[in-house]
C-alpha cells in the first residue's frame, strides 16, 4: 500500500505549483492519527473505490480548469 510519500509525489505531478508538504508539531484540532481501511469498507459497507488516485486527480484537475 502506498504511503504519504507516494501521495505527495502523485499530487506534485498533477499540481506542480502546490506548496511542498512539511512536517511540523501538531496544532490544536489536527487529526493525529487516521487509518483508512479499504478492506474493511469492502467487507462491512460493500464499498469499493472505482477510480484510482491518478485518474481521480486528473479528472478533478480538468473539471476545475473550466
Amino acid at each position: 500500500m502506498p504511503g504519504t510519500h507516494h501521495l505527495a509525489a502523485v499530487l506534485r505531478r498533477h499540481y506542480p505549483d502546490a506548496p511542498i508538504p512539511t512536517h511540523a508539531p501538531a496544532r490544536a484540532g489536527d487529526i493525529r492519527h487516521s487509518v483508512g481501511a479499504p478492506q474493511r469498507a469492502r467487507a462491512e459497507l460493500h464499498f469499493t473505490a472505482d477510480t484510482p488516485l491518478e485518474a481521480g486527480l486528473a479528472a478533478l484537475k480538468s473539471a476545475s480548469v473550466a
